[in-house]
């Protein structure tokens, strides 16, 4: 079996696939930026990638289409997870880890055609269960308009991991 290093292998699938969220202040509950908040996750890395809990898949399968900016992992990415994990999540040549890509702090799309805002702040208590909370925002648009992406700044990220959206006519 080939050794696969975090340097080498997996920080390059981090961060194409994580390090959006998982970062430093950003929604995701822990970072995975630098090789040792990878290691110590090995296994959970391995866990929910294998169960395609994470990266997070809202799009339907079944559909028969792909999404632009997908965050799927093809199968032979996350058996290189859990390889790494089975043997020991070993670094390798730390010079050979890819610089980590850059984060924008901007619109990850472009500057929008619409931006809509919640009529009113709600706010996230700093301990408890998760909320699970439907908020409607009008739109008051005139005519039909098609959606080809959408993008949330919350204005304390770290307060908000996941965010469902259904738009409706």
């Amino acid at each position: 079996e080939p050794r696969i290093t975090y340097s080498e292998h997996v920080a390059p699938l981090i961060d194409r696939h994580c390090v959006s969220c998982h970062r430093e202040g950003s929604s995701a509950p822990f970072p995975l930026e630098t090789f040792a908040q990878a290691a110590k996750r090995s296994g959970d890395l391995a866990a929910v990638t294998n169960s395609r809990f994470m990266p997070p898949r809202s799009v339907d399968a079944t559909f028969g289409r792909r999404f632009a900016h997908e965050w799927t992992l093809a199968d032979s990415e996350i058996e290189l997870f859990s390889a790494w994990a089975k043997q020991g999540a070993v670094e390798g040549d730390a010079t050979a880890r890819p610089p980590l890509p850059p984060i924008h702090d901007g619109w990850q799309f472009g500057e929008p055609d619409v931006v809509l805002e919640m009529p009113e702040p709600f706010d996230v208590p700093a301990t408890g269960p998760d909320i699970y909370r439907c908020f409607v925002i009008p739109t008051d648009f005139a005519e039909d308009r098609w959606v080809t992406a959408a993008e949330y700044r919350p204005t304390s990220p770290q307060a908000v991991h996941h965010l469902i959206t259904y738009l409706n006519r």
